[in-house]
């Protein structure tokens, strides 16, 4: 199991429905836009929002040798060169800090995936966020994996193998991890989850689901098998143009699919005491009978409404001697009838 060193009421509040809008490089550089984007996210259902604290040298390096090019010819990243392409989607490092400290202002949950130790640093001495989140492609990155849980709050990382990855993760010492299961395609179908992944996360306390599809049904498939923490990439409107706007939701699209999540999250834990088995049918007769006639099947009709002798006992009583004349319409009763 993983250990938590942070407070009760962060793990409760994981414990419910925790929707993150990851903003990425969604606001193309401009601050504008994320500032329309942040607050219309919290708008539009989200819990917190999730930004990104980095550089192109805390990603890579501008080596200029064939596995730092993109090499996907189903990617619209293909061909690019990784260090040319983080410098496009990197948000300016003051950013997050400023996001951050503003909406604590409100009580609004503003944080930031670090993608270096010192990254973690600048954050925590600058804003101190409650969060942290690993990417998926930094899950061996043991220095920032360890800098994160070492800040005593959740630190929500997305595995794509996670029966494989975390057990080699917890090997480590690690505290105050939040598993996340992570599609690694962009956007991602529903054949592209391996489900035995979503069951084994079920052992554990508290886990998400990092989706990258553009519908309801994974994240939903996730809620009903009890993750809580559901991140979704978000844009402020379909106008935006980025390297993750083909997968990411507009405000509608995102309130829509909360909503949804949030009726799911309430109906695959309820356990409702306001259900009763209805009375059900009854069994009358449906014809005159005569005292001493053996009572058959076909002078009897199982019809609404009910009450009387339940039709589950009604081969018990044919075959038994009617004790007095019956009128068509009457109901069966105990007292029609020897055994």
């Amino acid at each position: 199991m993983i250990e938590y060193t942070f407070s009760e009421e962060q793990k409760n509040i994981l414990k419910q429905p925790f929707y993150i809008a990851e903003i990425s490089c969604n606001h193309m550089g401009d601050h504008d836009i994320l500032t329309k984007s942040v607050a219309v996210a919290f708008e539009s259902g989200a819990h917190s929002v999730k930004l990104q604290s980095s550089t192109p040298d805390s990603l890579t390096r501008n080596f200029d040798k064939a596995e730092f090019y993109v090499n996907k010819t189903d990617s619209p990243w293909n061909g690019r060169h990784l260090y040319n392409l983080y410098i496009e989607t990197c948000t300016p490092l003051d950013w997050p800090i400023e996001f951050i400290n503003e909406y604590k202002k409100s009580k609004k949950i503003v944080f930031s995936t670090p993608f270096s130790p010192d990254m973690v640093d600048m954050l925590e001495k600058n804003a101190s966020p409650d969060y942290y989140k690993v990417s998926s492609i930094d899950w061996n990155y043991i220095d920032l994996i360890q800098r994160c849980c070492d800040t005593n709050k959740p630190v929500f990382i997305s595995l794509v193998k996670p029966s494989e990855q975390l057990p080699a993760l917890l090997k480590f010492g690690f505290k105050n991890l939040i598993p996340m299961l992570c599609i690694s395609q962009y956007p991602s179908k529903p054949e592209h989850l391996d489900f035995s992944e979503l069951i084994y996360l079920k052992q554990y306390e508290i886990f998400g689901f990092s989706d990258h599809s553009m519908t309801s049904s994974l994240s939903s498939l996730a809620i009903s098998h009890g993750a809580t923490v559901i991140e979704k990439h978000f844009m402020l409107n379909d106008k935006i143009v980025s390297a993750d706007a083909h997968f990411s939701l507009t405000p509608s699209e995102f309130k829509d699919q909360t909503e949804q999540w949030d009726e799911i999250f309430l109906a695959s834990r309820s356990s409702s005491t306001d259900t009763t088995i209805p009375i059900g049918r009854a069994i009358y007769f449906d014809r005159d009978v005569c005292a001493g006639e053996i009572l058959t099947r076909d002078m009897l009709c199982v019809i609404r409404p009910g009450g009387g002798i339940s039709p589950l006992q009604l081969g018990s009583f044919v075959g038994g001697k009617i004790k007095k004349d019956i009128k068509r319409g009457d109901q069966l009763q105990l007292d029609n009838i020897s055994s």
